[in-house]
């Protein structure tokens, strides 16, 4: 009797968690994705099961001249764009340029109902979200990485940060690749050091921004900054960084089955 209440409980169980996603492997297309063009390749995805959370994806590529997008439907986020709390709906969003000539942005819709990653939710916040980026006019700051990095400069050196990025003490000039700037929103903190890794990329820009639906919160606003020219990762540098950039969203709108309107800037 109490191995069939087991078999009982554990199917309830598996029922009640288990989540209906659509899935689908990314499909590019060599131009930028907007709220009125994308394309509808993807709207036949089959039906899986997930026990943690349906996602759909849309990321920008740049490289000179050339421009693509990919979208993919997911059973679940990758651990690096899933934040503390992960039983919350939210979107995630990610702007990055790492040379002088590539960049990327990327927008992730994550959501914990019966086949809510579909193309109509994620067009919904496509369309409540503004994004500007114009970090190339901070390619000033990306030094030659052919030249060593100590024979050029010197880093500020300031923390007041306990995030996980950031080196518990300074680091000396001659362990350094490159200069660190770490900012963080709620609470504000600043670490501007020497890094604790050797990134692969010794000159680059990340500002990553999560927006939770249910409450309508916006949460751990995120800047990155590594850069090999004198002093690159100071406080001036880190205002430039928020002025060139623009990370919103308009839950109002996302909410609102009428809304149809867009902006997306270069």
């Amino acid at each position: 009797m109490l191995f069939v209440i087991y078999i009982l409980f554990i199917g309830t169980f598996h029922a009640v968690s288990s989540l209906q996603c659509y899935k689908c492997d990314s499909n590019r297309v060599d131009f930028w994705i907007d709220a009125n063009n994308v394309p509808p390749f993807l709207d036949d995805c089959p039906v899986v099961e997930s026990q943690k959370q349906c996602s759909a994806v849309i990321i920008w590529l740049t490289l000179g001249d050339l421009k693509e997008s990919l979208v993919e439907y997911e059973d679940d986020v990758s651990e690096e764009y899933r934040p503390r709390d992960s039983s919350l709906s939210y979107v995630f969003v990610d702007i990055e340029r790492n040379t002088h000539l590539a960049s990327s942005r990327r927008l992730i819709y994550s959501c914990t109902t019966d086949k809510c990653n579909n193309r109509a939710n994620l067009l919904r916040a496509f369309q409540a979200l503004n994004l500007v980026q114009n970090f190339a006019q901070l390619d000033v700051e990306f030094g030659d990485e052919n030249i060593s990095f100590t024979e050029q400069t010197s880093c500020l050196e300031f923390s007041n940060s306990s995030h996980a990025d950031c080196p518990s003490t300074a680091s000396p000039l001659s362990t350094c690749s490159n200069c660190f700037l770490l900012s963080t929103e709620s609470p504000h903190q600043i670490c501007a050091r020497c890094p604790m890794d050797s990134s692969i990329y010794k000159n680059m820009i990340t500002r990553q921004v999560y927006f939770f639906l249910e409450n309508r919160t916006r949460l751990a606003d995120t800047t990155t900054f590594r850069c090999t020219t004198n002093a690159c990762n100071s406080l001036e540098n880190l205002d430039r960084i928020y002025k060139l950039s623009t990370l919103e969203f308009d839950f109002n709108q996302f909410y609102s089955s009428s809304s149809s309107s867009y902006n997306f800037l270069d």
